[in-house]
C-alpha cells in the first residue's frame, strides 16, 4: 500500500514524510513513539522548560490575535488539576478559539514558554472526556511540515490497512510463543498498559535481532582464518592443569574450557569472548589457555589494561607454572630499563620464553615473537580495535580469547558483529555477600566514624574517587578527588592511608598496593585503577565517592573488589545531597541487585529512559534504548537454528541482508 493512499496524506504531507526518510507505510509504522505520557497521571504546570501533559479546565474566554501577516496567536486561561493557573498558547491555529468551551476540561501537551511567564505553548490538546479509555499519549519524533495530530491519524490508518509480515513464519512465532509482529506494532503505538509497551518493544527488537543473528552466524564461518597451529592432547593437559590448581573449578569454568578446547581442535582459528560476572573466575579459564599453548610448543601472550593487573597475572602464572621446566614466563613493561627490555625481547624473538605478560608494550613495533599462537586480552573493552589487531598480527592466524566482566554494549556489539563466539561464566567460586548502602554527602562524617571502628576491628577499605586532583573552574580542589579524600582521611582514620593513581611511578604504586595487601595500611584511596587492578581478597569495604558519576557496570566491578573470599562485605555509594531522581533510581537498582548480568540488562534497557536532570515526571523516553539484550540475542539464535533445521530462509531480501552484513562490518570496525 502506498503512503498517498492513507487518509489525509496529500502531496505536501507526502513530501514531508519522504524528506524524513518515511517512504512506505511500513516505514511509517516502524516510526514508533519515543516517549509516552500517562493520561491517568497528568503533570503539574511548572515553569521549568520541560514538556508536560496537563489536565486543565478552561476558566476564561479564548482569544485570537494577529501578530503580523501569516502569524496568529490564540490564548486562553487554564487551571490544572493541582490548582495552578496559567495561559495556554496556540500558534497559527485560530480554529482552536471555537473548540475550547468554558469550564470544560482538556488534556494539553506542550512546553512552557521561557519568554512569557506562566504560559504553555500547546502542541496537542484533547477533550478530557474523549481521552477516557485511552491509557497513554504517545509522542513521536516530529516531521517538519506535518502536525503531530495528522501524523497520529496517518499511523492509525496505516495500522488498519498495511499487512505487516515478520522475517519468520507464523508457525515459528507460535512455536516460540512470541507475539505476532502486527499485534506488537498496534500495542507499541496504542498501548493500554506498561506491559503492552514492554512486550511490544521486546518483540519489535527481536524482529531486528533475528536477521543480525542469522548474518552473524554466517559471518563467523566466513571470517575465520584456517588453523595454522595444531594442538594435541588438550583433554590430558586439562587434567594436568586442574591438578596444579589450589581450588576446584566451577561447572561454568569447566564448560567454558571445553568450549575453548573444541575451538582449538577445530580447523578454524578461535575468536572467543569470555563473559563473566565479577569474581566468576575468568582468569582461571585464561590460565588454561596459556598453559595449553606453552605445553604444545607455542608462544602465548596475555595483555592487561594496566601494569598493576599485568603484574598480578605474571605473579599468578609463576605461582602455578613456575616449577614446570617446559614453561618460561616473562614480563614486558615500558617502565623497564633498556637492558631488561632487550633481554626479554631476545627471549621472545628466539623462542626462549613461551608466555609473555604485559600491557600495551606487548604489541609495540619492536617486539618480535618466534611462534605466537595464542592471545588473551583481559578487559577487552579497555583496548581499541587497533591495539587488539596489532597484537594479533604478531602471529599467524592466532587464536584469541578476550575477557570482560559483565556484558557491556561494546562487547555485545562485537558478539553480534560476527567476530566472536561467546562463553559465559554464570557462577562464582564463592558466593559474594555485599551489603550496599547509598549515603548522602551530608552523612559522610557518620559513615567514616563507623568505618573507623571497622578498621580498628580488622577491616580493609577501598576508597574510589572519580578524579585524581582536577580542580573546578573556581580553582578550588574538588572535595571528591583522590588527592583531597586522601588528605582528609589521613587525619580521620586510625590507620595509614595510602594513595594510588595512574600518574604515579609503577614502583611507588606497587609499594602502596603491597602495603595494603599485607595489612600495613588498611585503607587504599585510588581512582578506578582498582576496578581491574588490585586483588586484595580480604578487603571487605568499598567506598565510592560521587557514585552517580560512574556507570552501573563500573560500580559493579568496583563492588566486586570486596568480599572475594566469601566473607560479608559492605559497599557505600556516596552521592551529592541534590542527586537527581533519575540518578538515584539507577543507584537504588544497583543497591538491590548483585547479579552483574541483571545489572547490565537494566543498564542497557533503561538507558535513555527519562531525563537525566530528573525534571521529567510522568513521561518516559524510549529514543535511546538499546535494541537488544542478551536474552533476546540468545532467543534469536535459537530461532535461527530452527529456521536452518527446517531448511527455511528468513523473509528478507538479498539487499536487506547485504545491508545487515555491512552494518555488522561497521560495528566491528568501530569497536
Amino acid at each position: 500500500m502506498e503512503l498517498s493512499e492513507l487518509a489525509g496524506i496529500g502531496k505536501t504531507r507526502l513530501k514531508s514524510l519522504e524528506e524524513a526518510g518515511i517512504l512506505s507505510c511500513r516505514n511509517l509504522i516502524e516510526h514508533t513513539p519515543r516517549k509516552y505520557y500517562n493520561f491517568s497521571q497528568p503533570d503539574e504546570f511548572v515553569s521549568n522548560g520541560s514538556y508536560k501533559l496537563i489536565r486543565a479546565r478552561v476558566i476564561g474566554d479564548a482569544r485570537t490575535a494577529r501578530i503580523r501577516k501569516n502569524f496568529m496567536m490564540t490564548t486562553v486561561k487554564l487551571e490544572d488539576s493541582f490548582g495552578n493557573v496559567f495561559t495556554g498558547l496556540w500558534y497559527n491555529q485560530p480554529y482552536v478559539k471555537n473548540t475550547l468551551k468554558f469550564d470544560e476540561e482538556y488534556f494539553v501537551y506542550g512546553k512552557d514558554d521561557k519568554k512569557r511567564k506562566n504560559t504553555l505553548v500547546v502542541s496537542y490538546y484533547k477533550g478530557a472526556n474523549k481521552a477516557d479509555g485511552i491509557a497513554f499519549f504517545p509522542v513521536y519524533k516530529s516531521v517538519d511540515g506535518m502536525g503531530s495530530e495528522a501524523f497520529r491519524h496517518a499511523i492509525d490508518d496505516a495500522l488498519l490497512k498495511e499487512e505487516i509480515n515478520s522475517v519468520i513464519s507464523p508457525e515459528l512465532e507460535n512455536e516460540f510463543a512470541i507475539m505476532n509482529l502486527s499485534e506488537a506494532y498496534k500495542k507499541i503505538h496504542r498501548p493500554e498498559s506498561l506491559s503492552d509497551i514492554n512486550v511490544a518493544q521486546n518483540r519489535i527488537a527481536l524482529e531486528s535481532i533475528i536477521p543480525i543473528a542469522y548474518a552473524s552466524e554466517e559471518q563467523i564461518k566466513i571470517g575465520r582464518a584456517a588453523r595454522m597451529n595444531s594442538y594435541s592432547h588438550l583433554k590430558i593437559l586439562f587434567d594436568e592443569y586442574k591438578s596444579l590448581l589450589p581450588f576446584t573449578l566451577t561447572q561454568s569454568q569447566e564448560d567454558a574450557i571445553f568450549e575453548i578446547i573444541k575451538d582449538l581442535e577445530s580447523n578454524l582459528s578461535m575468536n572467543r569472548l569470555l563473559e563473566g560476572d565479577v569474581g566468576s573466575g575468568k582468569t582461571a579459564v585464561a590460565m588454561f589457555c596459556l598453559f595449553a599453548a606453552a605445553k604444545c610448543g607455542f608462544q602465548a601472550v596475555i595483555m592487561a589494561p594496566t601494569e598493576i593487573l599485568a603484574r598480578q597475572h605474571y605473579e599468578l602464572i609463576n605461582k602455578l607454572f613456575g616449577c614446570d621446566p617446559e614453561i618460561k614466563t616473562v614480563y614486558l613493561s615500558s617502565s623497564m630499563t633498556a637492558a631488561e627490555e632487550r633481554r626479554v625481547m631476545g627471549y621472545l624473538k628466539y623462542g626462549m620464553a613461551n608466555i609473555v605478560v604485559g600491557s600495551h608494550s606487548v604489541f609495540s613495533k619492536n617486539v618480535e615473537y618466534n611462534n605466537l599462537a595464542l592471545v588473551v586480552i583481559d578487559e577487552q573493552h579497555k583496548f581499541g580495535v587497533r591495539a587488539r589487531a596489532a597484537l594479533q598480527e604478531k602471529g599467524k592466524n592466532v587464536d584469541t580469547l578476550t575477557m570482560s566482566a559483565t556484558p557491556i554494549p561494546r562487547s555485545l556489539a562485537l558478539a553480534l558483529g560476527g567476530s566472536l563466539d561467546i562463553s559465559v561464566l554464570a557462577a562464582r567460586p564463592h558466593a559474594q555477600k555485599v551489603k550496599t548502602n547509598i549515603v548522602s554527602h551530608a552523612k559522610t562524617n557518620d559513615m567514616w566514624n563507623y568505618l573507623n571502628t571497622k578498621i580498628e576491628n580488622g577491616s580493609k577499605v577501598f576508597v574510589v574517587c572519580p578524579k585524581i586532583d582536577d580542580t573546578e573552574d573556581d580553582g578550588i580542589l574538588d572535595s571528591s578527588s583522590a588527592v583531597s579524600v586522601h588528605e582528609y582521611l589521613k587525619n580521620k582514620l586510625n590507620t595509614e592511608v595510602v594513595l594510588v593513581h595512574g600518574k604515579m611511578k609503577r614502583e611507588d604504586a606497587e609499594k602502596k598496593i603491597s602495603d595494603f595487601k599485607s595489612g600495613k595500611s588498611r585503607c587504599l584511596v585510588s581512582t578506578t585503577i582498582v576496578e581491574v587492578g588490585v586483588d586484595a581478597k580480604d578487603a571487605d569495604i568499598m567506598v565510592i565517592e560521587n557514585a552517580s558519576n560512574f556507570g552501573l557496570a563500573s560500580l559493579h566491578q568496583l563492588r566486586g573488589r570486596v568480599g572475594r573470599d566469601g566473607r560479608q562485605a559492605e559497599c557505600y555509594c556516596v552521592v551529592q545531597n541534590d542527586i537527581s531522581p533519575c540518578a538515584l533510581e539507577r543507584l537504588k537498582f544497583f543497591k538491590n541487585n548483585t547479579d552483574g548480568f541483571k545489572i547490565a540488562e537494566y543498564d542497557l534497557e533503561s538507558r535513555g529512559a527519562g531525563n537525566v536532570d530528573g525534571t521529567q515526571q510522568h513521561g518516559f523516553d524510549l529514543s535511546d534504548i538499546t535494541l537488544f539484550s542478551i536474552a533476546q540475542f540468545e532467543l534469536a539464535k535459537k530461532i535461527v537454528k530452527k529456521v536452518k533445521q527446517r531448511g527455511e530462509s528468513l523473509n528478507i531480501s538479498d539487499e536487506t541482508y547485504q545491508k545487515i552484513v555491512s552494518k555488522i562490518a561497521s560495528s566491528v570496525a568501530m569497536n
